[in-house]
């Protein structure tokens, strides 16, 4: 059983971090954002990231390979495997590495936003539908409720005007 762990303790090492964010990071850092947001940057910025993440790591084994003199069949070799690598976590640990990048974008904050929602829709069960007044965005009370908590929703009605303060992150992505 040791010789099986030491054999494999960078595997292992790797499986428990991915756990590990898995269970504290993931499910936190979603809660910082309008969920038109993460959607937003998962469409958008997410797989640009990635891919310029993907290729440079790509070009680090090439050159390294390069410059220990290997043959162009090695070098091939390597990249295709590197590629099918680096294709393969980009889908497995796609939650784990965006929600790594989310927590990077709230890592500085460049301005504060405030926007203006107007109730368009409210539904018996406690749910209601708002418009942004400059843009065809909508937010639900779950994203409401995200920054500024639960409130009687009997409170609330249709044409009523809400308010949420968002910063502006790294990447251009609002979050509060």
């Amino acid at each position: 059983m040791k010789e099986y762990f030491k054999k494999h303790k960078i595997t292992i090492i790797f499986l428990l971090i991915i756990i590990v964010l898995s269970f504290t990071l993931i499910p936190n850092e979603r809660k910082h954002y309008l969920t038109e947001n993460v959607n937003d940057f998962k469409e958008n910025i997410y797989w640009k990231i990635v891919t310029i993440a993907s290729i440079i790591v790509i070009l680090i084994v090439i050159i390294y390979k390069e410059i220990y003199k290997n043959t162009l069949k090695q070098i091939m070799a390597e990249f295709i495997k590197l590629a099918i690598v680096c294709l393969v976590f980009s889908f497995l640990l796609q939650n784990v590495t965006m929600s790594l990048l989310l927590f990077i974008n709230r890592l500085k904050s460049n301005e504060i936003i405030i926007r203006e929602y107007i109730v368009v829709d409210k539904i018996k069960n406690n749910h209601f539908v708002a418009k942004e007044l400059n843009s065809d965005e909508i937010i639900t009370e779950r994203d409401y409720y995200k920054q500024n908590g639960k409130i009687e929703i009997e409170k609330i009605n249709i044409k009523d005007t809400l308010k949420i303060e968002t910063k502006n992150g790294i990447f251009e992505i609002e979050y509060y």
